[in-house]
């Protein structure tokens, strides 16, 4: 299982651009609570301010994202539909990023680019170690 706790990218800047205009600045989930469900259309992608998420493909838990990891970024680069369930492992406070905001940051702050990719490939590399490992 895969656990990404790298705070690094979370920066000052990329906090202040995240929550301008109307996206909700922080949304807390409760322990147990779906944040969204494979299949769903995704508006968002979900910084972990505080917590933990589980991402589950269909009873398997796949990965646990801690503080400062991010899920959901799938859905707003391919605009496809959820590719996993993320339910919150423990209480959470989450930074929600919409499709507008992403494109943004990714065009005003490389750095935030370069570690959804970096997040992505480690992600990749995972799965593809444990499916030849079965």
């Amino acid at each position: 299982m895969l656990k990404s706790n790298d705070t690094s990218f979370v920066s000052g800047e990329i906090k202040e651009l995240a929550t301008q205009d109307d996206d909700p600045a922080l949304i807390n989930k409760a322990a147990g609570e779906i944040i969204f469900k494979m299949g769903d259309k995704g508006k968002f992608m979900f910084v972990v301010q505080i917590g933990r998420i589980d991402i589950m493909v269909e009873d398997v838990c796949v990965e646990q994202v801690r503080k400062g990891g991010f899920v959901g970024e799938m859905a707003l680069i391919d605009q496809a539909a959820r590719s996993a369930t993320a339910i919150a492992g423990s209480d959470c406070a989450l930074i929600p990023i919409s499709r507008w905001r992403f494109l943004h940051l990714v065009k005003a702050q490389p750095d935030f680019a370069l570690q959804v990719m970096g997040a992505m490939e480690k992600r990749l590399r995972e799965m593809n170690a444990r499916l030849s490992n079965s």
